[in-house]
Formats: C-alpha cells, sequence, structure tokens
C-alpha cells in the first residue's frame, strides 16, 4: 500500500480530525468527512457508532438476509455467514447508546429497520454483539412481540440506563403488559443499572394490574444507589 500524501498527513491526525468532526452539523455530514480515506475512518468510526437506531444496523446487515411479507411478517430467508457475522460485530462493538423503535414502520425506505432483532441468535455467546451497550431506549406501539426480542440486549450486557415507552393498540393490552414484566425481570438481572424510566401508559398497566407491581418497580427504583425513578 502506498504511503498517503503530504498533503494528506496533517488529516490523520487524530485531535484535527475530531475538531473537524465536532464542526459538522448532522450525522450525514461526519459520515461523509469519514469515508474520505480508510484512515480517516479508522479515526471517526468510533464515535460515529457511538449512538445509533434501528436503521443504522439494518443498513449493515446483508440485503439478501431479510424478507417482509404482507402484515409485515418478517422472515430470515438465511443465517449470517461467519465473514458476515464479523463485520457486523465490526460496527456493533463500538455502540454505547442503542435507540430501538418500531416507529419506523411508517417509513416506507425503513420498513425493515425493526427485523435485525431475530440476527442476534446467530451469535454464540461467546461473542456478545454489543459489549459496550450501557444505554437502551425502547418504544414499542405497533407490535408487541417485538419488545421480546429485544431480550437478549439486556441479557448480555450490564446496561446503565433503560428506557421504555409503551403505547399498544388497544388489543394489545394484556400482551404488552407480559411484556413490560418481563422487562422488569431483566432489569432485576442487570447489576449496574443506574437509571431506568418508563412510560406513563406503562406504569398505568402495572397499576392497573396489582398495586404491588408498581410499588415493587419503585423499591427497585431505590435498591440501586444513585438510581432515578422517571415516569
Amino acid at each position: 500500500m502506498s504511503r498517503p500524501k503530504p498533503t494528506h498527513r496533517i488529516f490523520l491526525l487524530t485531535e484535527l480530525v475530531h475538531e473537524i468532526a465536532s464542526n459538522l452539523h448532522s450525522n450525514a455530514d461526519k459520515f461523509h468527512f469519514a469515508i474520505t480515506s480508510r484512515a480517516m475512518w479508522f479515526l471517526l468510526c468510533k464515535s460515529l457508532w457511538h449512538t445509533v437506531n434501528n436503521e443504522a444496523l439494518c443498513c449493515i446487515l446483508p440485503e439478501d438476509l431479510l424478507s417482509v411479507r404482507p402484515k409485515h411478517r418478517k422472515i430470515l430467508l438465511r443465517q449470517l455467514s461467519a465473514d458476515e457475522q464479523v463485520r457486523f460485530r465490526g460496527y456493533s462493538s463500538h455502540i454505547r447508546d442503542l435507540r430501538i423503535t418500531d416507529a419506523f414502520l411508517s417509513i416506507r425506505r425503513t420498513l425493515k429497520a425493526q427485523y435485525w432483532l431475530p440476527v442476534l441468535r446467530f451469535f454464540d455467546s461467546t461473542h456478545i454483539v454489543f459489549p459496550k451497550l450501557r444505554s437502551l431506549y425502547l418504544v414499542f406501539s405497533h407490535s408487541t412481540a417485538f419488545p421480546m426480542e429485544c431480550m437478549p440486549l439486556l441479557e448480555l450486557v450490564d446496561l446503565q440506563e433503560l428506557a421504555v415507552h409503551c403505547c399498544p393498540r388497544p388489543d394489545h393490552i394484556s400482551r404488552a403488559l407480559s411484556v413490560i414484566l418481563a422487562l422488569l425481570k431483566n432489569i432485576k438481572n442487570t447489576t449496574n443499572i443506574r437509571m431506568f424510566s418508563f412510560s406513563f401508559l406503562a406504569l398505568l398497566l402495572l397499576k392497573a394490574a396489582t398495586p404491588s407491581l408498581t410499588r415493587s418497580l419503585i423499591a427497585l427504583a431505590d435498591g440501586y444507589p444513585g438510581c432515578e425513578y422517571c415516569c
């Protein structure tokens, strides 16, 4: 490989590259700046993948991996190859703040954005897909099966922040309640959590089921030093 031209070497200084990137207003501008060269991408990759959403993860999956059938049924056409798993982890290993929402279903161009979740089962326990994940923001409204597929994210890492916004369809209320209870169970298995929050509707569902669950949720927050209870 040829050495960088002298006029380009200045842009390989880490401090300078990050200073330029910090003055770019949109993520798209930062991305286009980063792909100027492989060396530039290497310097900025971690910061670009610090906070991401469904759409970003969907974009790094092979086009022929998933198919969306009528009524948004997701079909896995094949498994990830070993090389594809390595490529996926090459990006996901940088993520510290992950925002997952099924609201993308309303946007045609990102119809498959939530369907990367079943891919998690392709990875064995010796390869943590999101080793640096510390904050998870989960919004579900269209499909209550969707949050259940997020459970591996809670089981594999020690989160510091978890936010859940629940806005299900009326005919999915009972299913949504079971999802919230499952989330609570996983929170108890998360040792380093500092803050978690639930939407007002989620708390109403818990209170309607039994007041003791709401009291348990508050007690759970009190059980973590420095933990904030939000609703």
